[in-house]
This record gives structure tokens, sequence and C-alpha cells, in this order.
């Protein structure tokens, strides 16, 4: 198998890990951070911040599913 095929599938592989466990995702996007050299305050807020709009994003998908 062709390297960049190798490489497609296992990330092909680990979103849907962390579709099914969001803690993988959250894991992986704090490492992402830090590698990018942010604090870890600015680390921790900005995951606050996702977690709020992913809240508000959810609510506004069920209103609009009753709704219908």
């Amino acid at each position: 198998m062709q390297p960049f095929k190798r490489w497609l599938a296992r990330v092909g592989y680990e979103r849907i890990q962390e579709i099914e466990n969001l803690e993988l995702a959250t894991k992986r996007a704090m490492a992402l951070y830090k590698a990018k050299g942010y604090s870890d305050e600015w680390i921790e807020k900005r995951m606050r911040d996702n977690s709020i709009l992913l809240k508000k994003s959810r609510e506004k998908v069920f209103v609009k599913y009753i709704q219908e």
C-alpha cells in the first residue's frame, strides 16, 4: 500500500474514533494548540468557548427539528 493511502486510512480511522468518543478529539485539539505554542490558559479558554458554541449549535438543531 502506498504511504499516502496508509496515512489517509489512519487519519480517517482516527476521526471516526473521535466522533464516537469526543474526549479523543478534545485531547488531539489540546495537543495541537500546545504544539503551536499556546499557553495552557489560552487553550482552556478556547476549549470552553468551543464547548459553549457546540452546545448552542446543538440546541438550534434540536429546536429546528421540533418545529418541523
